[in-house]
């Protein structure tokens, strides 16, 4: 939410929250939440279909400069690792040296497009989406090293925008976990297994992060009606209540 936050300030004015509105993802009595990254799950969403409408742009100007036969080629690539998905073969595309050539070739694209302030600045939205998903694959996949690294992606931006709270002690978290191999050693033998996070259900890319988990279990249900809420005066529904938390859990 906080790096959600870092978004806002840099794009937010400069046409983000207009691109929303006017195309119907947010409405715009929800902007302000949306864009703050308040609204976390509409927030993610937000700049999800945002960055994938820059890459599309960005693809098609990338095609426009090339040469008719370069542009082909391109597409054909395009075009059969979107057949090949899922399977073997798309990974033996990604190293074939066609896409390769692909690749260095729109690496010199964007290159040549950065010494346009306009383009810079859009592109470093991607370069900041970028990292956000990285870091939401992190705690998802319980991917140690991933999440270390996207930590310490965010930080510049963390700084720049004056998030006075993370700029303090997220850099302190960050150089604790990165040496937690030397310091407490059996810990971090956890964490490279995934267990800094939580798995609630068989889907593998579904782990969330403990903190997320206690808002989601024990904080809700002290909360919400269906919980404790509304009985917790009678002594006897609440024990029947506590007796019970660990069967209803098992079932979901």
């Amino acid at each position: 939410m906080s790096f959600l936050g870092c978004i806002d300030k840099r794009f937010g004015d400069a046409g983000l929250q207009d691109v929303l509105i006017e195309s119907e993802v947010v409405a715009i009595d929800s902007m302000n939440g949306v864009i703050s990254g308040k609204h976390y799950n509409r927030a993610v969403r937000s700049n999800k279909l945002m960055s994938d409408a820059l890459h599309r742009m960005m693809l098609q100007a990338f095609l426009h400069s090339l040469t008719e036969e370069a542009a082909n080629k391109v597409e054909q690539v395009m075009a059969d690792l979107q057949q090949a998905f899922p399977s073997p073969q798309y990974f033996e595309i990604l190293k074939s040296d066609r896409f390769e050539e692909f690749v260095a070739s729109f690496d010199q694209f964007i290159q040549a497009g950065n010494s346009k302030q306009t383009f810079r600045f859009w592109n470093s939205y991607l370069d900041m989406v970028e990292v956000l998903l990285l870091f939401l694959r992190g705690t998802r996949e319980g991917n140690w090293n991933l999440h270390l690294a996207s930590v310490r992606r965010m930080l510049p931006w963390i700084f720049a925008y004056d998030n006075i709270n993370y700029s303090r002690y997220l850099p302190v978290y960050w150089l604790e976990m990165r040496d937690l191999l030397t310091t407490h050693p059996a810990v971090h033998q956890q964490c490279m297994e995934g267990h800094f996070t939580v798995q609630r259900s068989e889907n593998a890319f579904a782990q969330i992060a403990c903190d997320q988990t206690i808002e989601q279990t024990a904080n809700r249900d002290s909360k919400t009606k269906g919980g404790m809420t509304g009985f917790t005066t009678s002594k006897g529904s609440v024990n029947r209540w506590i007796w019970t938390h660990h069967a209803r859990g098992s079932i979901l």
